[in-house]
């Protein structure tokens, strides 16, 4: 990272740590007889790297758009994660059978291995607007994935609304962060 600026290494160097203590606690979250309990276990830290990475470059980004898109990301993922905490006791109660558990796991384990390569490997250029960009399509893409195979399962009735905004909030995001990328 020599050839990088003092800026762009601050910041890439913030990044690594928020990545870094999103791994941790989603792959060490206390996972249960519930996916939607697990689902909530898992999603919140997810949101919350995103929250994070977002204050980030908001520390050093003077793009508008990019300022824009980082300030929606930080209201969205909070409402989000408010929601899910107000569900998170509701969603112990709904327990899935051990093969259903199994087989989401699998899935969502597999999901995080890619959106953690994906997101180590990102974008480390010295302009810290597109890293931050390739960063949050790479972790968008991770979150929307898992909550599509979180919505093929039986959720709780509470959560089910979530997860279909959190679906939908993605796509929208991530087509916004797809759109601004082609103008780096």
């Amino acid at each position: 990272m020599s050839h990088l600026s003092e800026e762009t290494c601050q910041y890439l160097s913030e990044y690594c740590y928020i990545l870094q203590n999103m791994i941790m606690e989603m792959t060490g979250a206390e996972l249960g007889c519930s996916i939607s309990h697990n689902f909530i276990m898992q999603m919140i830290p997810h949101h919350q790297a995103a929250v994070a990475m977002s204050e980030n470059i908001l520390k050093f980004s003077n793009n508008s758009n990019v300022r824009r898109i980082a300030e929606n990301i930080i209201a969205e993922q909070n409402a989000s994660i408010e929601a899910m905490r107000n569900i998170e006791d509701n969603t112990k109660n709904l327990l899935n059978c051990r093969q259903d558990l199994h087989q989401y796991q699998c899935c969502i384990c597999e999901i995080m291995r890619k959106m953690f390569c994906c997101l180590k490997t990102a974008a480390q250029t010295d302009c810290v607007d597109k890293n931050y960009l390739c960063e949050m399509a790479a972790l968008y893409r991770g979150g929307l994935q898992m909550a599509c195979e979180a919505l093929k399962n039986c959720l709780c009735p509470d959560l089910k609304p979530i997860v279909q905004d959190i679906i939908r909030s993605s796509k929208r995001t991530l087509n916004e962060i797809c759109c601004l990328l082609k103008c780096f």
